[in-house]
Order: structure tokens, then sequence, then C-alpha cells
């Protein structure tokens, strides 16, 4: 890369270091200064609806993300601009290939030439293969109307009996907090009214119990 190169990828870095040092400033200035209980003017963000401020909460969530990426691509300009002056600037630092010149003038703190960046980002983007026999969580929430098995639906169930943000009023036609959580008047362990008829077999009598009747054994 001649001094030339050097010059002009140079004043790229400085322009968007300035960049990012003015997107940082201005987070702060027109957002994160203020903490989000006085942007919203609450005394307090802990609601019995957190969804009241939800917008506001990714708001600033969104905001401290932003600023995060700023910080870092500060700390890529700087690194870039330090190897300018050791004259290691361009080199890829996997392959020690040159880094193409059209990736620089986009992205000039970049430490990877496109085929080692593509080979980095195939290897982040590939999931554990423990996912393809693990399917413990495949369809958890697929609740048919004819199982019984446990599933999604009912660990929700039962962690929301003991209480979530619905009050007894926001739920059409609970009269008691028990009637709020979700399907409270589902039948549990059973599908049909019918199956929790307990049923049993009198070996002495060799007669069926269903329920409080006694029927002979079928011939």
């Amino acid at each position: 890369m001649n001094k030339e190169d050097l010059t002009r990828f140079r004043q790229l870095l400085l322009d968007k270091k300035k960049d990012e040092e003015r997107m940082i400033e201005n987070m702060w200035e027109y957002g994160l200064k203020e903490s989000l209980s006085d942007s919203i003017s609450e005394f307090s963000t802990y609601d019995n609806h957190p969804a009241d401020i939800g917008a506001e909460t990714f708001e600033r969530s969104k905001d401290l993300a932003l600023r995060e990426n700023s910080k870092r691509i500060l700390e890529d300009i700087e690194a870039a601009l330090a190897r300018i002056e050791q004259g290691t600037y361009g080199r890829c630092a996997k392959c020690s290939d040159y880094i193409e010149k059209a990736r620089l003038q986009v992205l000039p703190q970049a430490t990877l030439c496109s085929h080692c960046s593509a080979k980095v980002a195939n290897i982040v983007a590939h999931r554990p293969v423990e996912e393809e026999v693990h399917d413990i969580f495949t369809g958890i929430f697929e609740d048919q109307p004819d199982s019984t098995a446990y599933d999604g639906e009912d660990a929700w169930q039962d962690v929301d009996k003991y209480g979530t943000s619905n009050a007894v009023g926001d739920v059409p036609g609970a009269r008691t907090f028990k009637d709020a959580f979700h399907h409270s008047d589902e039948m549990i362990g059973h599908v049909w009214p019918e199956d929790k008829i307990p049923v049993s077999f009198n070996r002495s009598k060799r007669k069926y119990v269903i329920g409080d009747k006694t029927f002979p054994k079928d011939k």
C-alpha cells in the first residue's frame, strides 16, 4: 500500500472517528443523560403493568446498545490508526494477505480480508450440532386438544398461577385471583371430564367399579 493510500485511509478513519464520537455525544445529551424515570416523569420504572413503559424501556435499551457499538467501533478505529503508524495497516490479521481497497473504503478499520471475514461469519452462524438431536423444546407450545403431555403451556400455567401483572379485572369472566391466570379452567392430566371418573377392577368380585357404580366383567 503506497503513501497516498495510507493518507487517504487515515483521513477516512479520522472522519469516521468524529462521526462516532458525535453520535455518542448526541445519545448522551438527548437521552442517556437523564435516568429513564426522569425522562418519562415517573417516580419509578417498576409498575404493576410493565407494558405501560415498554416502548420507553425498549428505546433506552436500544440507545445503550448503540452507544456500546459506537465505543467498540472507536476502539477498532484507534487500533487501525496505530497500525498505520506501525506500517502494518491493510494486512489481513488471519491470512496476512492484503485487504481489498474497496473493502477498506467502506470499512477502513477492517482487520480481515473479505475471504477470511466470510469464513468467520460462517463459523459464527453455525449452530451447535447438539441441536440436531436435542429437540426437547421443538413444538413445546403446540398444545393438542387430545394430549395430556406436559408441554410448554402447562409449564407456563404452573408459574402463572402464582401471579402476574394481570389483576382480576383484566381477565374477562374472572371472579377471583385464581381465575386470572392463563386457562385456569383447563383440565389438568386428562382431556375429557369423563376421564376423571375413577375406574378399578375388584378381583374378588370380578367386577369393575366405575365411580360409585359396579358392573360385571364382560365374558
